[in-house]
């Protein structure tokens, strides 16, 4: 399994990771993965004036995982 971001502005592509998990590991793992592996990336970057950051995700359930203020999901706690 393995789970990927890329970050663009205008057209340019700003930077990209690919990770490679575990054979068990979920589709929603790797996808929270990105976007966790995502926001570490933005944060540690040199991206100023950044006003909006949009997540393409394939899984409804990513979006309701991070939604979730009572979730115990290691990948969305922490």
């Amino acid at each position: 399994m393995g789970a990927d971001f890329i970050a663009v502005r205008d057209g340019e592509v700003l930077g990209s990771r690919k990770f490679l998990l575990s054979a068990y590991c979920s589709g929603l793992q790797a996808s929270l993965l990105s976007v966790r592996k995502a926001l570490e990336w933005l944060l540690a970057s040199d991206c100023v004036n950044v006003f909006n950051v949009f997540f393409l995700v394939d899984e409804c359930s990513v979006i309701s995982s991070l939604k979730d203020g009572d979730s115990v999901n290691p990948f969305v706690v922490n």
